[in-house]
């Protein structure tokens, strides 16, 4: 675990629902975190009770996958250089991420605009297609990949303290996501890439796990079970976990959640 931290306290089978200060008492760094994590976990485990394990906004749902067969959903950006770009890369094989909010197993995603899959940050990803092997055609499983890392002052400068010379004070968790690629030249029937392909998600490994690796101190997270033929428009995220939503990218539809997936994955120090 990353950070300078007296002791990790919360755990969810306790029950409590606040940490309560007394006076003339020491207060310590986990006494704080603790009650941060309380209602992050009740944010959290609410937001999935409510909108299931993933879903997006109606006016302003995430992710969309658009690809040849939808781009006049590019029509709407204003910047027309930046139109014409996106939907010559299109052409190429490439496809777009589009802008706003989802949520997986009840973790907020957020997508601030239409990026190209190849304009990631981290690009390219370690098993995950190119675009240039998908211009065939191919049958293809795109996925939303969530999970949350611990941030210090190594990884950004501007959480340092200026009043305090520069000092590090606290340490941020922050939400990671990035569309990813499962594609299988040898399907032309694309069947292995329907909806049960995404029961093969948690056994990907480290990088693809659906379990949790929770932190010393907490339990595993649950298995996550994915349904994304039953995709709701309303919301999903993933509890400190790694997340995933995923669906033929050959079917993108705004209605269903775009045609991805989305797994998770517990927050750690990586």
């Amino acid at each position: 675990m990353k950070g300078d931290f007296t002791r990790d306290t919360f755990d969810p089978a306790r029950h409590y629902s606040g940490v309560l200060l007394q006076q003339g008492r020491v207060q310590l760094d986990a006494d704080a975190n603790e009650q941060s994590a309380i209602l992050l976990h009740y944010l959290r485990t609410l937001t999935r009770d409510i909108v299931g394990p993933h879903a997006g906004p109606v006016n302003e749902c995430g992710f969309e996958i658009i690809t040849e067969q939808n781009s006049n959903r590019l029509d709407s950006i204003v910047d027309e250089a930046r139109r014409k770009y996106l939907q010559a890369e299109i052409g190429n094989g490439n496809f777009v991420i589009g802008p706003g909010r989802y949520y997986v197993d009840g973790i907020l995603v957020e997508n601030e605009q239409a990026i190209l899959y190849s304009e990631q940050p981290g690009y390219p990803f370690a098993g995950s297609s190119s675009p240039e092997g998908l211009t065939a055609g191919m049958a293809a499983l795109v996925y939303l990949d969530v999970w949350e890392r611990r941030i210090t002052f190594l990884e950004d400068d501007h959480i340092r303290e200026a009043a305090l010379g520069g000092r590090d004070t606290c340490t941020r968790a922050q939400v990671v996501w990035q569309v990813k690629v499962l594609a299988d030249p040898d399907d032309e029937a694309q069947g292995a890439f329907g909806c049960d392909a995404v029961n093969r998600l948690p056994r990907l490994g480290p990088e693809g796990c659906g379990r949790g690796r929770a932190p010393s101190g907490r339990r595993p997270d649950r298995q996550l079970t994915i349904r994304p033929c039953a995709i709701a428009v309303a919301g999903t995220s993933s509890t400190g976990s790694r997340s995933t939503m995923a669906g033929p990218l050959a079917h993108p539809r705004r209605s269903n959640g775009h045609g991805t997936t989305a797994r998770s994955r517990s927050l750690s120090g990586s």
